[in-house]
């Protein structure tokens, strides 16, 4: 299964979707790490970074580059 091909309303989904939420109504506009997402979700590192494919294509979280040589991170739409 492809990051496109993936429901993204399977639990794991609905879990990184409901930390990020959760996040964003307590401390207002956050950028989130992939290991902070897995920390928070019990997944590991490589699931997160499936559902964040995933939920990128669908149009619900949107990727930063945080600058040449550092990863990525992450933001609610």
């Amino acid at each position: 299964m492809t990051s496109e091909q993936a429901d993204i309303r399977r639990p794991e989904a609905g879990n990184i979707v409901a930390f990020m939420r959760a996040r964003v109504a307590a401390e207002g506009p956050v950028v989130f790490r992939s290991r902070e997402i897995a920390d928070a979700t019990g997944l590991t590192i490589y699931q997160v970074h499936f559902w964040l494919m995933s939920l990128r294509t669908a149009g619900v979280v949107e990727k930063m580059n945080a600058g040449r040589g550092r990863p990525g991170v992450w933001v609610l739409k």
